[in-house]
C-alpha cells in the first residue's frame, strides 16, 4: 500500500517493505479471526523491532545533511510510505493518535476515510525477511561476543567468522553486517 514511485531501493528498504507487507497481511488475518490482541502485538513487534530498532537506526547516516540526496529521498520516501500504512493499520485501535499523525504527514482530511490497507504482495519477498532475521541473529550474537570479551564496537576488528549457518547472503547483506559490527570480512 505504498506508493513508490522513485529510485533504488537498498536491501533494507526493500525488506522493510517486505516485513510491513506481511504484517498488514497477519494483521488483517488476525482481525477477521477478531483476534486484537494479537494483531496489535505484530503491530508492536514491527514497530519497535523492526522499524525502530533496526530500520531507523540503519538508516541514521541515509537521512543526514551529508548524505547523498537521491538516497536520502529514497530513505524518507520509504519512511513515509510505512508511517502512512501504519496510521491506517493502526486506526481502529487508535482512532485519535493515528489521526493526528495521519493528517499532520499527509494533510489529507482523515485516515478514517481512507481504505483499510491490503498489503502489495508484489513487495513481499520471504526469503529477504528470512535472511534479514538470520542477519540480525548474527548481528545480535557478535555483539553479544564483543561485550564478552570487552572489545567495544568502535574498534574495528579483521574479520567475522560464522559457523553452523547453512544459507547463502547477497553482499548487500554481508555489508550490513560488516558495518553494524565493524569488522573488515565475514566469512561462512
Amino acid at each position: 500500500d505504498c506508493d513508490l514511485k522513485i529510485g533504488t531501493l537498498t536491501i533494507l528498504d526493500k525488506w522493510i517493505l517486505a516485513r510491513l507487507t506481511d504484517l498488514v497481511l497477519e494483521v488483517t488475518s488476525s482481525l477477521e479471526k477478531f483476534d486484537s490482541i494479537v494483531s496489535l502485538k505484530l503491530i508492536e513487534d514491527f514497530i519497535i523491532r523492526d522499524l525502530s530498532t533496526w530500520y531507523i537506526r540503519r538508516s541514521r547516516d541515509r537521512v543526514s545533511v551529508y548524505a547523498d540526496e537521491k538516497d536520502r529521498n529514497v530513505s524518507l520516501s520509504v519512511m513515509y510510505g510505512v508511517l502512512v500504512t501504519l496510521s491506517k493499520l493502526l486506526a481502529p485501535f487508535t482512532p485519535f493518535i493515528t489521526e493526528e499523525i495521519f493528517r499532520n504527514i499527509t494533510n489529507e482530511e482523515s485516515v478514517h476515510l481512507q481504505n483499510y490497507p491490503k498489503g502489495d504482495k508484489s513487495l513481499l519477498d520471504e526469503k529477504l525477511i528470512e535472511d534479514m532475521s538470520s542477519v540480525r541473529k548474527i548481528v545480535e550474537l557478535g555483539h553479544a561476543k564483543r561485550k564478552e570479551f570487552g572489545i567495544k564496537v568502535r574498534q574495528p576488528l579483521a574479520e567475522l567468522t560464522v559457523n553452523n549457518l547453512q544459507f547463502t547472503i547477497n553482499k548487500e547483506l554481508k555489508d550490513l553486517i560488516k558495518d553494524e559490527l565493524n569488522v573488515r570480512k565475514v566469512s561462512f
